[in-house]
């Protein structure tokens, strides 16, 4: 009986969500609820998070933990900014070093865990520490602006702001939707696009389940880790 009565985890998302927009339209802050731009800087405000999100929903169906991804963020965040301010790299180039940079980081923290059973815990509480170290010294511990020093040393010279940065924050489809929902979005549907419908979705679920009986089924266990983490 208890099983019969269960709901399934779909039903439970969308209860919550249905609750949540229940209370939204009781409290509608003077109708503010309704408005489109409220939902639209929420989806920008948690776009952050939720790209996040998606890499650690991966780690978690293997039954791991990532805690280095906040300090990955800014160690990438810091990595662009002078790649793009100071030293003048395209964005493209700078967008491709950095997402290398992240992939690396994650792939050693796989690797440490597929290659000699550390526990993700440990490993990830590692990388995020030398993480958020390595942008401090990369940044010299100082905010990383607009002023940029002379090749003498002399002084600071102001250069402009790449325009990638107003092209990130700016708005799609008349205003209506942030580029960094998009970005979210995209990053979302290629997640689902991976378990649901990919090899390597189907050799997550088994690592997670159990990857002693998936490793001897033929999983791939230590490289699918190691992709996972990256």
């Amino acid at each position: 009986m208890t099983n019969k009565l269960a709901l399934s985890a779909p039903v439970r998302a969308l209860l919550a969500l249905a609750l949540v927009f229940l209370v939204g339209c009781v409290f509608s802050a003077d109708g503010s609820f309704y408005k489109w731009s409220t939902h639209s800087g929420m989806f920008r405000q948690a776009a952050v998070h939720g790209i996040l999100a998606c890499g650690m929903t991966l780690v978690i169906i293997t039954a791991g933990i990532d805690l280095a991804v906040g300090s990955i963020l800014a160690l990438a965040a810091v990595l662009f900014s002078l790649l793009t301010i100071h030293l003048g790299w395209s964005p493209f180039g700078a967008i491709a070093a950095v997402l290398g940079t992240g992939m690396a980081l994650g792939a050693i923290s796989g690797g440490l865990v597929a290659g000699f059973g550390l526990q993700p815990f440990i490993v990830t509480l590692a990388m995020m520490v030398f993480a958020r170290g390595l942008a401090k010294f990369v940044s010299g511990g100082q905010k990383i602006s607009q002023a940029v020093m002379n090749a003498d040393g002399s002084g600071y010279d102001y250069v402009e702001l790449p325009p990638i940065f107003d092209q990130i924050d700016s708005r799609l489809l008349g205003d209506a939707v942030w580029v960094v929902t998009v970005v979210f979005l995209l990053c979302a549907f290629v997640s689902w696009l991976m378990l649901s419908r990919l090899r390597l979705g189907r050799h997550v679920y088994a690592v997670g389940a159990n990857a002693e009986a998936a490793r001897l089924s033929g999983v791939p266990v230590r490289w699918t880790l190691v992709i996972v983490y990256a």
